[in-house]
């Protein structure tokens, strides 16, 4: 009981600083700015209790879409980067990648694709599992190609990198 308080108050205290008008695109958008900022100051709760609420957003205009994509990527950052949470963390990859696709935003589904080949490529070295390990270079493989598709080339970049450092381990 006293965590949904703690966790309303922090909800109820970023809708406050974010403008106050709950289901506004411009408060998603500062929620989302805030979350970003507690997610780089390592505030795993305050970071979640920015991204949980656009996350579950319901619509589907290319806005409420786009938004609720970005929330569950940034979710399971959290998860990961944060919380070294797998599991969780592949969910909401999942659950973003899957949305992202139905979308059609191919641009943003090569920046989860990284996201979620971080991961699996994590807990595949962390239990030893040559199966996981492939699946986080395939995942690399396909990002690398959208990237190069889409002309960004900062994500294939990236890609590139982490698929090589994933080799060297």
């Amino acid at each position: 009981m006293v965590l949904l308080w703690v966790w309303l108050a922090a909800v109820s205290a970023a809708v406050g600083q974010a403008g106050g008008q709950v289901g506004n695109i411009q408060t998603d958008d500062s929620l989302m700015a805030m979350g970003r900022r507690y997610f780089e100051q390592h505030d795993a709760e305050r970071a979640m209790a920015c991204f949980l609420p656009v996350s579950s957003r319901q619509g589907d205009d290319s806005t409420t879409v786009r938004l609720r994509v970005r929330a569950l990527n940034n979710i399971g950052c959290v998860y990961k980067y944060l919380q070294q949470d797998y599991i969780k963390g592949y969910d909401s990859f999942m659950q973003a990648y899957q949305l992202c696709e139905a979308s059609g935003d191919q641009e943003f589904l090569a920046v989860i694709m990284v996201n979620l080949g971080d991961l699996l490529g994590d807990y595949g070295v962390g239990s030893s599992s040559q199966p996981l390990a492939q699946q986080s270079h395939d995942i690399f493989d396909k990002c690398i190609s959208l990237a190069f598709e889409r002309g960004n080339w900062d994500l294939m970049t990236t890609a590139f990198f982490n698929l090589a450092t994933r080799s060297e381990e």
